[in-house]
């Protein structure tokens, strides 16, 4: 991979004749680019501030394909906890950073999300909060999910606490528990089943007298503990089993596009077969993203 002064100078002597003819600035660019593999593009873009001045970074920074290529850089280093590649984001000069850069733009899940997830309660999580801006730690998802019902979920207390720290509303889990209750006591037809402790002088209201003595109350209240433990314990699981529903990894159908992680995949490539891209995308690759067999022809399917 070429160091970033290699590629600076590489890049301004195929741009040098583009941003001369402002008239075809942008075809021109686009052209100059397709020597230049994503790698290079993507340090180009991250070294923008030290290779040329303002005016001409924007041009560059509209380059067709180069969004598609940050976002992967930047969920790639997220997933794998690169802070110092993560890093790297922060000198993009963006006037405005493109939409679904750290949204997946169809399940609503961020890259605070994804920190999260991940485990990464320190130097990453606070990273990617900045990149996002200060209300991305209350950004829910498609199906309303908070970072912080992720780090709950996980039973992360560092992640919740650093996810305080950066303005995250908490009491949003307290209010969503509360609701899950209701909703579980309203689905269920039958009544509610009475406390442990209360079943317990029912049965002691009618046992006879003789059964009271000590050492057998001791047993009964000992198991009678161990049951409302196993209750409460049982509720907890099937709380975090709603939750686990919630975060899982979508199904093969689900997934989205290999390559722009936003739309689903509706091209089929022949002769490998793999169905991995949008009809986009896929106009743009020779090779298949996951087994690099040739693409002869593509089906839409």
């Amino acid at each position: 991979m070429p160091t970033e002064n290699e590629v600076g100078n590489r890049i301004l002597q195929h741009l040098q004749a583009a941003l001369r003819s402002p008239d075809a600035a942008a075809a021109n660019i686009a052209a100059a680019v397709r020597e230049i593999d994503d790698e290079g593009l993507l340090m180009a873009s991250l070294s923008l501030r030290q290779v040329m001045g303002p005016e001409h970074q924007g041009m560059v920074l509209r380059i067709p394909g180069l969004r598609r290529i940050t976002k992967r850089h930047l969920w790639k280093a997220v997933a794998e906890g690169n802070v110092s590649q993560a890093q790297l984001h922060q000198q993009i000069p963006w006037v405005e950073p493109p939409a679904g850069i750290y949204v997946n733009s169809r399940t609503g899940w961020t890259i605070v999300h994804e920190a999260v997830e991940r485990g990464h309660s320190g130097a990453m999580l606070t990273l990617v909060a900045q990149l996002m801006g200060s209300d991305s730690v209350n950004k829910k998802t498609r199906t309303g999910l908070t970072p912080a019902h992720v780090a709950a979920s996980k039973r992360d207390t560092l992640a919740l606490m650093a996810l305080a720290n950066l303005g995250a509303d908490l009491s949003v889990l307290a209010a969503d528990r509360l609701e899950l209750r209701e909703l579980q006591k309203q689905a269920s037809e039958a009544p509610e089943p009475p406390e442990p402790l209360e079943q317990a002088r029912l049965m002691l209201a009618t046992l006879d007298p003789s059964a009271l003595d000590q050492p057998k109350l001791d047993t009964m209240q000992i198991d009678l503990a161990t049951t409302k433990t196993t209750l409460e314990t049982a509720s907890e699981r099937v709380q975090r089993e709603v939750m686990r529903r919630e975060l899982a990894v979508p199904r093969a159908e689900e997934r989205p596009c290999a390559i722009c992680l936003d739309r689903p995949p509706n091209v089929t490539f022949v002769p490998c077969g793999h169905k991995m891209t949008c009809e986009q995308c896929a106009a743009e690759v020779r090779e298949c993203p996951g087994c690099r067999a040739p693409i002869q022809h593509r089906q839409r399917t």
